[in-house]
């Protein structure tokens, strides 16, 4: 593999792991419409996981954005 398509690689992971970042984001904002849940732990856990994940999913991109530009 030679070095021009690593930094390809890399670009496009980082650009995957933006639109799965994206995606956790915005089903914070979706998912209580869709999940009516009576009880208000439930809810605010899976919104916390889906934080955690967007965060965790845009410092991966991040990462490979910055291997990119090497």
């Amino acid at each position: 593999m030679s070095v021009g398509n690593s930094q390809k690689q890399f670009d496009v992971l980082g650009d995957l792991f933006t639109n799965l970042s994206a995606g956790w984001f915005g089903s914070i904002l979706i998912f209580p419409g869709i999940y009516r849940s009576d009880d208000p732990a439930t809810l605010l856990r899976i919104l916390l996981i889906n934080v955690a994940f967007g965060i965790l999913s845009l410092q991966i991109a991040f990462r490979l954005k910055e291997q990119s530009n090497e």
